[in-house]
């Protein structure tokens, strides 16, 4: 299986125990295949900053760690469809095309 995380999923993974932290650890034990692009990564590293103050050594362990839990990194295609009412979801749903996550 092929699955990629929105931020949301990535960020409640780190700020705190439960159902997203768990389904991290399961992509880092290869129970499924997990994929990422650098949109998600980089609004990732910018709601930890912003939102959660998170310190520049805390992002950067955590980039860490999602890049050695992904097993590829994708780049959608540059034009991307205008499909959600939110324009940052339409990235995250062209990421998993790119993907072709399940």
């Amino acid at each position: 299986m092929i699955a990629v995380f929105d931020t949301n999923i990535l960020v409640a993974a780190f700020v705190s125990e439960g159902l997203c932290s768990k389904l991290l650890r399961r992509g880092r034990n290869r129970q499924f295949s997990l994929v990422t692009c650098p949109f998600i990564l980089q609004q990732f590293q910018q709601i930890l900053a912003e939102k959660f103050k998170a310190t520049r050594k805390e992002i950067q362990e955590a980039l860490q760690l999602i890049r050695q839990t992904a097993m590829i990194m994708v780049q959608p295609p540059w034009e991307i469809p205008d499909v959600c009412r939110d324009s940052d979801d339409n990235q995250i749903l062209a990421c998993a095309d790119a993907a072709k996550a399940d």
